[in-house]
């Protein structure tokens, strides 16, 4: 849903064909809530993993990152 107030849409979309550097295990994807918009929430498959990665704020285009290595 565009409107007049937005001033730019970025989409990005990647085919990743490559290793994680530390793999995520299939017994660990289970249903989780994802927030499609701030009142719509939807029950999909998520991949979970707990390890420590590299991330932090990027307050100058009000954004976050995650950094996850593949090999």
């Amino acid at each position: 849903d565009l409107n007049g107030t937005i001033k730019m849409v970025l989409v990005n979309a990647i085919y990743f064909k490559g290793s994680w550097k530390y793999p995520f295990s299939v017994d660990a994807t289970c249903q989780k809530d994802f927030h499609v918009s701030g009142d719509v929430v939807k029950k999909v498959p998520m991949m979970t993993l707990k390890k420590h990665f590299r991330h932090g704020d990027l307050p100058g285009v009000k954004a976050r990152f995650l950094e996850m290595p593949y090999s």
